[in-house]
């Protein structure tokens, strides 16, 4: 997998980093034990200061997707297509509860709201 940086989208380069290593293990190009190029050689691929990369993975590691192994690396953890799955229907559950709750303040009912929803997945 071939992580591209682009300068001239707006979300900060670390973050463009973590999506990507993200999508790689939803995709499966990135599965469980998979090892990362180290912090050094990603940003010398990349042409970036390594603390860029150490942040994205910092946050890759945090989130449960990645395991850091010292000397030995950086893996794809065991469990990372979970956490990716668990997080986007966390953001999922926020983003609709916010629609729920603007729904509700313009007067639309539990009811309302449901038909509105079921017609909106037939679309889709």
């Amino acid at each position: 997998m071939q992580i591209v940086i682009r300068i001239e989208d707006p979300k900060p380069v670390y973050e463009q980093i973590v999506f990507q290593i993200e999508q790689g293990v939803r995709a499966g190009q990135l599965e469980a034990g998979t090892r990362l190029p180290s912090i050094r050689q990603l940003a010398q691929d990349l042409d970036l200061n390594q603390n860029t990369v150490a942040k994205a993975y910092g946050i890759l590691e945090t989130h449960g997707i990645v395991k850091t192994l010292g000397r030995r690396g950086t893996v794809i953890s065991k469990d990372s297509g979970g956490r990716i799955k668990q997080k986007a229907q966390q953001a999922a559950h926020e983003k609709l509860s916010e629609v729920v709750n603007s729904l509700q303040a313009s007067g639309l009912s539990a009811g309302d709201i449901t038909r509105a929803f079921r017609a909106a997945l037939k679309t889709n």
